[in-house]
């Protein structure tokens, strides 16, 4: 297993260095910040529960959502982006990521408020992608009550079928400094779909960042796509609805 994450963490590097931040969005400093704590069944089949911690950075014209595990990552890669690309430096970005908080949610979320639009950023193994979509309309009723000493009003919305369950402000402040493939939702829906499926093949495909996977356990690709879909299979219970 160290001897993929370290694979992994080399191929990161390489990438990370090489791409340029996306222009879309501009930076600002965050006014308030929100924290979360979420508890789900990732396997619908099994009751063990996972709980994750997500942030909400909020700005006045730009916000973001994006897990603590996904968030310290990003600060870690940030730092190294800077460092020569070799194997030492791959090795200890490897151990450094041993160190930080674990998320299942590898996605962010930006809002802007003038635009109303939500820009999402999520990444299917190393290939990053980004779509956007209107920004719900949330309706403030006048039921009040008191949160962690703040004075907060209840918010309502109507969701769509099909539309996921994201919508509430979302994070901010570190823009996403990969370039991402921008697609639609529909279609980045279809790509993870095919990934679990078949998460090595489409690892091993052209344009995927990767070109092959490893294992120090002397695993077969086979055993090494069997654990991969087993993994897959058992995350069946998606916070977003299709």
């Amino acid at each position: 297993m160290r001897g993929f994450l370290l694979l992994l963490a080399l191929v990161i590097v390489s990438g990370y260095a090489a791409q340029a931040q996306a222009p879309t969005l501009a930076p600002e400093p965050a006014a308030l910040v929100g924290t979360y704590r979420l508890t789900y069944q990732p396997d619908s089949t099994n009751p063990a529960k996972r709980t994750d911690i997500l942030y909400l950075l909020l700005g006045k014209t730009l916000s973001r959502f994006q897990s603590r595990g996904e968030q310290a990552g990003d600060s870690l890669l940030a730092v190294f982006a800077g460092v020569p690309f070799n194997s030492e430096t791959g090795q200890l970005l490897a151990k450094q990521m041993d160190y930080l908080p674990h998320s299942r949610f590898h996605y962010s979320i930006y809002k802007t408020a003038t635009a109303q639009r939500l820009y999402f950023y999520d990444r299917i193994n190393l290939m990053h992608y980004r779509y956007e979509e209107p920004a719900l309309t949330w309706v403030i009723t006048l039921a009040t009550a008191t949160v962690a000493g703040y004075a907060c009003q209840r918010a309502t919305v109507a969701v769509a079928a099909g539309s996921g369950r994201r919508g509430l402000p979302a994070k901010y402040p570190s823009l996403p400094r990969k370039v991402p493939t921008s697609t639609d939702r529909a279609t980045f829906r279809q790509a993870l779909a095919a990934y679990n499926l078949d998460p090595i093949a489409s690892m091993a495909a052209p344009g995927s960042g990767q070109t092959f996977v490893t294992s120090t356990d002397g695993a077969t690709q086979e055993e090494i796509q069997q654990r991969a879909r087993e993994r897959a299979r058992k995350r069946n219970n998606p916070l977003e609805l299709r």
